[in-house]
């Protein structure tokens, strides 16, 4: 049967089941409608070329009022056995073995179906849903045909290999971290996260069982279960959620508990200078509703409980921290505001290589206010306090600037204190040549802390960006990092399965405290790289691999002996 007369089939089984608008639907297919095509149809769309992928006009004319007709759901082995490069022995092996995405699964992710009013913003959400699945490489969401006021709908995903030995090694700041296991992010084709694992470094070693599932029976409710045993503990957690899945939807809700021990540590000059035992125990429910928003937004009114109780006590042969931590009980219900701009810049080369992305560009702005208190069973009455905001600054072809701010706190009326205090700022800015081939990128990331509870520490090393130095090695109560980049995106494709880059870097930090001894070494820290970046088109790996080479520059201070000359680093980032 053509595409035609299959369409003409759905049409008059639509026309006898759409109620008000039967009769004009009927109307236009007896006027023998001709169809219209798109140019760009679905087996053309080529995955491996963002590029010309961002390129693409459809050329169709959408009618007012038009209707949505046919879903058509395409997708994609890992390799394409019909490309000759691609055409061999162990790529068609490899697709044999996989299990293919279900077609329901990929569903579940669409906000429309058939017979809905088309609406563009639609499909591009279920777009960007698609693509945020780390078991697809893309998702290309688009109409096709249209045929008098039906449009049909095509919906092209490309698989990627996702069963995995958790076969894992990283290397920061002097110190190894390895992990063994076995990893499915697609478990069946069902997308479901099925995970493995043993992982080993400066801190534990343990073994992790977590499950996760982003449409549970079916439903819009995700859950998640996780169960960890440690050298130095155990991890039981489990999450229920039903977030708000679209621009327009009327509400959320969920519920989580989190139980887990393990040994803290708090560190000096990278070094570990006491060690305790915290146990957490964790519970929280929350709901919110839509009040109100436009096309592309939403203003959200939210509302929960939160119960956590910290118990600390002292590792046996270990120095305790002076002052050791008090327990502390937080028990407190909470109301919020959320709004959220549905904007977004679609590039590539930004955080991944040759791959199109989705960057945030619109407001984002959360509020809460919370209040514990010792009728609830707190340790203490307190107002609870978290706020942010975020936006992009710049997007456009060619540069992209955005900022994020964050705000934790707690507030004691009695004593008009406050108690664990973070701020923090982040920006960013990338600007590219017209090919996207070479980039300029820098960062400044700002924290600040006020009256820390003893188990808390806000550092600054090798861990979180200043490359050329151990982990964790200053400390204080406030610190900044600047970060300049010159980045190179490859189109090289080797094998059809690798994509590389690379970059030079310089690093630039401090964390202290103000007017204080802050030991050796304690001013503004200097570091420069190279580093090469690599990721998959094919397998499913979650993060950009870094194999860095820093040198620090800042090492004759009284305080330079435990710093190696240079650090060697490897680790998978979420970013490029």
């Amino acid at each position: 049967m053509s595409p035609i007369s299959l369409h003409r089939v759905f049409r008059w089984f639509f026309a006898a089941t759409s109620g008000c608008c039967a009769a004009q639907v009927l109307a236009e297919q007896e006027a023998g409608l001709v169809c219209e095509y798109a140019e760009i149809q679905p087996g053309e769309v080529d995955f491996d070329n963002p590029r010309e992928q961002l390129r693409q006009e459809l050329g169709l004319t959408i009618p007012e009022n038009a209707l949505i007709g046919e879903v058509y759901v395409f997708n994609r082995e890992i390799f394409d056995a019909t490309d000759p490069e691609e055409d061999h022995w162990i790529y068609r092996t490899a697709n044999a073995l996989h299990i293919r995405t279900r077609e329901e699964t990929a569903r579940y992710q669409l906000l429309f179906k058939s017979g809905d009013p088309y609406d563009p913003h639609m499909l591009q959400q279920s777009e960007r849903a698609l693509r945020d699945k780390s078991y697809l490489y893309n998702a290309w969401v688009r109409p096709f045909r249209v045929c008098g006021r039906v449009v049909d709908v095509a919906v092209v995903t490309r698989d990627l290999w996702t069963l995995l030995p958790a076969l894992g090694f990283s290397r920061s700041g002097g110190e190894n971290t390895t992990v063994l296991g076995l990893t499915d992010e697609n478990f069946l084709g069902y997308g479901k996260r099925l995970a493995f694992s043993h992982k080993k470094d400066e801190s534990r070693t343990g073994f992790t069982v977590d499950y996760q599932d982003p449409n549970l029976l079916g439903s819009r409710w995700s859950s998640q279960l996780t169960f960890s045993e440690n050298s130095d503990g155990y991890r039981r957690a489990a999450q229920f959620v039903r977030p708000f899945y679209k621009v327009g939807a009327n509400w959320s809700g969920g519920v989580g508990y989190n139980r887990e021990q393990l040994t803290q540590k708090l560190y000096y000059r990278g070094d570990s200078v006491s060690e305790f035992k915290q146990r957490l125990e964790n519970y929280n429910l929350f709901s919110g509703h839509s009040i109100g928003g436009g096309e592309f937004s939403d203003h959200r009114l939210l509302y929960g409980y939160e119960y956590a109780h910290y118990d600390f006590s002292e590792e046996a042969g270990e120095t305790p921290p002076d002052p050791f931590p008090e327990d502390r009980t937080l028990s407190y219900p909470w109301i919020g505001y959320e709004y959220r701009e549905d904007l977004y810049f679609q590039t590539y080369n930004f955080n991944q290589i040759q791959q199109i992305e989705d960057i945030p560009t619109g407001l984002q702005l959360y509020a809460r206010l919370g209040w514990s208190s010792e009728s609830f069973g707190a340790s203490e009455d307190q107002w609870v306090l978290k706020s942010g905001i975020s936006r992009a600054l710049i997007a456009e072809r060619l540069q992209f600037a955005d900022f994020q701010f964050d705000q934790s706190g707690y507030w004691s009326p009695s004593g008009d204190r406050l108690e664990n205090l973070i701020l923090g700022l982040q920006t960013r800015y990338l600007r590219t040549d017209s090919k996207r081939k070479n980039s300029w990128y820098a960062a400044l990331n700002l924290a600040y802390s006020k009256d820390l509870t003893s188990d808390l520490q806000l550092t600054l090393g090798g861990d979180n960006g200043l490359r050329g130095y151990p982990l964790r090695y200053q400390t204080g109560d406030r610190s900044f990092l600047l970060t300049l980049e010159r980045r190179y995106y490859s189109n090289w494709h080797p094998f059809e399965l690798f994509r590389l880059g690379g970059a030079v870097f310089v690093d630039m930090g401090r964390a202290w405290f103000p007017g204080e001894d802050n030991g050796p070494n304690n001013g503004v820290l200097h570091d420069v790289g190279i580093g090469l970046r690599l990721t998959s088109s094919r397998i499913q790996v979650t993060r950009v691999l870094h194999l860095d080479i820093a040198v620090p520059l800042d090492r004759d201070e009284g305080g330079g002996e435990e710093i190696d000359g240079v650090q060697f680093l490897i680790r998978g980032r979420q970013t490029f």
